[in-house]
């Protein structure tokens, strides 16, 4: 017999930063190092806090464009019922782990892993979906300054 619970069951929690535009600058690496950061699910994790203080289940981080103004960069939280009952302390437990992140400063090791990473994603495309990949291309050639166009094809994958 299988048991499963459904998803609708789960209260969790959003934080959304209003961050700078910088999808025309292809060839740095901006939101993806704090999806790194903030989606990094192993030890000394905002995850890893969260479930060892039974506050939260899982953690997803999203990015989003909005009219090539603004990026807004959301982080989602399961909460457990302990977590819904101290939201405060969920919130705090982010605040505090930004503020470290930001007086460790950038890690050079975790640019290297995103490198690494994004390398093998492009050298290793197995699914590709070349329409959504031509109208990706198309939608950032216009914001793209001229010498970075060779660059266009692979920016979701190697970054320097």
């Amino acid at each position: 017999m299988i048991k499963t619970v459904p998803y609708e069951n789960v209260d969790n929690m959003k934080i959304t930063w209003y961050m700078p535009y910088c999808g025309h600058e292809i060839r740095k690496v901006h939101y993806d190092y704090f999806h790194e950061l903030f989606g990094h699910e192993g030890p000394n994790s905002i995850l890893s806090y969260l479930k060892d203080n039974d506050l939260g289940m899982g953690v997803t981080i999203k990015t989003e464009e909005v009219i090539k103004q603004t990026t807004l960069f959301e982080m989602i939280i399961d909460l457990t019922p302990k977590g819904l009952e101290n939201v405060p302390q969920v919130v705090e437990a982010v605040f505090h782990y930004a503020k470290n992140m930001v007086a460790k400063g950038p890690q050079k090791y975790i640019f290297n892993e995103m490198l690494k990473s994004g390398e093998l994603k492009m050298k290793h495309q197995y699914e590709c979906k070349p329409m959504q990949e031509c109208i990706d291309v198309a939608n950032r050639m216009h914001c793209i300054d001229v010498e970075n166009i060779p660059y266009l094809l692979k920016y979701k994958y190697i970054k320097d």
